[in-house]
């Protein structure tokens, strides 16, 4: 794999996410800047572990929803139970309501235009 280059004032790396279930192509991502060489390349490490593994997710491919599912989960682990009842009680209260009345307006101005 090509080492980290220069992109946008930071180091950068480009990597193979996977192959387009469409297309058969590889798909491509972009990772960066990043101020060093071996953040670049640490990140590109990890990124390689997660594709490998099939647990690398391209943010871009994740509904907010799924994203506030995942990061519960991942709060779970390692926040007090009081702390994680709280997370919940915001996520389901608050950011629903907003999740909702964001994807009604997104539909109504889809039939608007």
């Amino acid at each position: 794999m090509r080492q980290p280059k220069i992109y946008d004032g930071g180091y950068g790396f480009r990597t193979d996410i996977g192959i387009d279930p469409v297309t058969g192509k590889r798909k491509q991502k972009r990772f960066g800047p990043f101020r060093t060489k071996g953040e670049a390349k640490k990140k590109r490490a990890g990124t390689m572990v997660e594709v490998t593994n099939g647990t690398f997710v391209n943010p871009t491919d994740m509904k907010l929803g799924e994203f506030l599912i995942k990061w519960l989960e991942h709060k779970r682990k390692n926040v007090s139970k009081g702390t994680m009842a709280n997370y919940q009680l915001y996520v389901i209260k608050h950011l629903s309501i907003f999740i909702f009345i964001v994807t009604c307006l997104f539909q109504l101005f889809s039939l608007i235009h």
